[in-house]
């Protein structure tokens, strides 16, 4: 594999083909395997969290997600291909389903779909896989009975969909507890378009990396986040490209 560190974070280079090679690996084997998808916000966050840092530079996959990541590797003569957090979430909800494959959904509970809407939209359009979901608060403390049920469950792939860095810190503590699982990816809001809780843009848009504008026209109430993935990671990584600096 190769990897690109950018801004103090180590990014995985491969194609699609590469990817799904690796993933089905990961399915096969006897050890847990954690996938991030990082985008602009996630290597702002890891500029002054260290936890979060260190926990993007340990998983076994950090996969680019995010025009701006793609167009600042260019500018440090890379070029890294970007898997989306919304289309892996499809292609491995669609390989479970395919191969049987029991998943659970670590589900905030502050999001747009609840346990019970994202049980019922699972279930119409995936009428064949094999879930389980639970809600959570941010923290992602789950109670014993939730504890029971995913270790009863023992789910191969577990999602996350608390959002960064809490996905992230949840999956990572949590990484050793269920022996039956292969694979942990947050995946923050990916959902949300799988099921049709929200539009996701056309592929024009996505095409050319206009995904960004078209969120704001659909939630303009993610200005302040769309303003710091879009602005605030330029200017910051203008910054340690003129001087790069080691992150401590």
């Amino acid at each position: 594999m190769n990897f690109l560190n950018l801004m103090g974070v180590r990014l995985t280079n491969l194609n699609n083909h590469e990817l799904w090679t690796i993933i089905e690996s990961y399915l096969q084997n006897s050890h847990n395997h954690l996938i991030v998808t990082a985008n602009p916000e996630f290597i702002l966050t890891a500029q002054n969290d260290k936890k979060f840092r260190d926990i993007l530079n340990s998983a076994d996959l950090a996969l680019p997600d995010g025009v701006g990541l793609i167009l600042a590797a260019r500018v440090c003569g890379c070029k890294l291909q970007r898997h989306t957090g919304a289309d892996l979430t499809a292609d491995l909800i669609q390989y479970a389903q395919q191969h049987n494959l029991p998943i659970a959904i670590i589900n905030w509970r502050g999001g747009l779909l609840s346990r019970k809407e994202l049980s019922l939209r699972l279930q119409q359009q995936y009428p064949h896989l094999n879930y389980l979901v639970e809600d959570v608060k941010k923290s992602g403390q789950l109670g014993r009975r939730q504890v029971k049920r995913l270790t009863s469950f023992k789910p191969i792939i577990i999602f996350s969909t608390l959002g960064a860095p809490w996905q992230e810190y949840f999956l990572d503590k949590e990484r050793d507890t269920w022996p039956s699982c292969r694979l942990m990816i947050g995946v923050g809001g990916s959902f949300d378009f799988l099921l049709g809780a929200i539009a996701r843009a056309p592929k024009i848009w996505r095409h050319l990396g206009l995904e960004w504008l078209w969120r704001l026209g659909q939630q303009p109430w993610r200005f302040k986040r769309i303003w710091r993935a879009v602005i605030v990671f330029s200017y910051q990584f203008i910054i340690w490209k003129l001087n790069p600096r080691k992150i401590k």
